[in-house]
């Protein structure tokens, strides 16, 4: 079952606040004129550079989802993926914050889990009640915190 991120308003402003910004800046060195051989190689390198950071962050953005496949829980954001075997979750703990996460969101929820070590992750899907209990149907030892 695949499950898409809510994304908060601010999230959604910001992230095509930095894309557009990175798109002019591109445009802006692409179409300034220079004179000498040496800012055109400086230029296309740092143009190259933006286009690379604003794929990346646009792979984030439109690439990120969470999944439930068997017994594993996966959390896809771009490149960046986490599988969390859902035997392994102890707890599930509703959070607002500004945090870095693959939650698009302030209002997220931290799954701590983990054998041996204590891992947490954060997420934020839009029809959290059926993710939850999707999970707990899974493992229903995972205490709510909510």
């Amino acid at each position: 079952m695949k499950f898409k991120p809510k994304k908060s308003l601010f999230h959604f402003i910001m992230n095509y606040i930095v894309m557009a910004s990175l798109i002019t800046a591109i445009l802006a060195i692409l179409f300034v004129p220079t004179n000498d051989g040496s800012s055109i190689i400086l230029k296309g390198f740092v143009a190259i550079l933006l286009l690379v950071a604003s794929i990346y962050i646009g792979w984030v953005w439109w690439g990120a989802y969470y999944s439930i496949v068997d017994d594993i829980l996966f959390i896809s954001f771009g490149p960046h993926k986490i599988k969390v075997p859902i035997s392994d979750i102890v707890s599930i703990k509703y959070t607002k914050g500004i945090l870095a996460s693959a939650a698009f969101s302030f209002e997220k929820y931290e799954i701590t889990y983990g054998k041996l070590t204590t891992n947490v992750a954060m997420v934020s899907p839009k029809n959290k009640d059926t993710f939850i209990s999707y999970l707990q149907r899974q493992n229903p030892d995972i205490h709510i915190n909510d």
